[in-house]
């Protein structure tokens, strides 16, 4: 069997603790592996949650100029961070959901590692959110490495 080698990390940024924790790891395994790091930004917009009369609510799409209007604010953010770092070598903002751009991105970079961080959500936020982190490590191609945010219970 030969040995793996690492030279390109996937690291999905949503801007939060975790996933800031998880490029701090990404190009600490970067530097030692002499890899090149992918960031990526998913924009989550395909709907909105929208009131009507009373506790009801239901989903309707962003308009195409809003959820343009996001991509940019998130390539400005995506393009601001870790500017002064060799190890990223590209940043990539997509529109859809993370749970499917994630390894989607993976396969298309021909990444060798995805390096995410999870908000460690449990119960009830769990069940109707769902685990972004629990499905991209059921779904990608290659292996994934899940820093949680720090302070985060077991």
């Amino acid at each position: 069997m030969s040995t793996p080698v690492v030279r390109r990390l996937l690291v999905p940024i949503d801007f939060s603790e975790g996933s800031v924790r998880a490029l701090a790891w990404a190009r600490a395994l970067a530097r030692a592996c002499d890899a090149q790091i992918v960031l990526l930004h998913v924009v989550d917009l395909g709907a909105t949650w929208v009131p009507l009369s009373g506790p009801a609510v239901y989903p309707a799409p962003v308009p195409p100029s809003i959820a343009a209007q996001v991509a940019d604010v998130a390539r400005a953010a995506l393009e601001g961070l870790e500017q002064e770092a060799p190890e990223v070598s590209q940043r990539i903002v997509r529109t859809g959901h993370p749970r499917d751009v994630i390894p989607e991105v993976a396969r298309e970079i021909a990444a060798d590692l995805i390096v995410m961080g999870s908000h460690s959500r449990r119960g009830v936020s769990r069940l109707l959110i769902g685990s972004v982190a629990e499905h991209v490590v059921r779904h990608a191609p290659v292996p994934v490495l899940v820093v949680r945010g720090e302070g985060l219970e077991a």
